[in-house]
């Protein structure tokens, strides 16, 4: 949940984020405006940062696996990155709908966001 503001605000990359405080401060307080919505403790997780950045990582090397040697990203986390996972397209989107809900509704009762 912790990337939900992207559903309204579009995704924006994290070096250009960091040139666009006015952005940052919108995120921030749709970030909280969901959190009130949908009763969850707005602070993240050093694990939900570090499953993030381990997603990133691992899209990263995926899909542009030539800039893994002079990437310092890459570099601070090669530990994380798991290899040969492959990125699926083609999954239904009612189905995938379907599943993020149930996964969200675990986890939130098990407080574990």
């Amino acid at each position: 949940m912790h990337d939900a503001p992207e559903a309204y605000l579009g995704d924006v990359v994290s070096p250009l984020k960091g040139m666009l405080p006015a952005y940052k401060e919108i995120e921030i307080n749709m970030w909280h405006a969901i959190c009130l919505k949908f009763k969850l403790d707005p602070a993240v997780t050093k694990e939900v940062h570090m499953a993030d950045a381990q997603a990133y990582l691992q899209e990263r090397c995926t899909l542009i696996p030539t800039i893994i040697t002079d990437d310092p990203d890459v570099e601070n986390f090669k530990g994380m990155i798991i290899p040969h996972i492959p990125i699926k397209g083609e999954e239904d989107p009612v189905v995938v709908a379907r599943d993020f809900r149930n996964r969200f509704h675990q986890l939130k009762h098990r407080s574990v966001m």
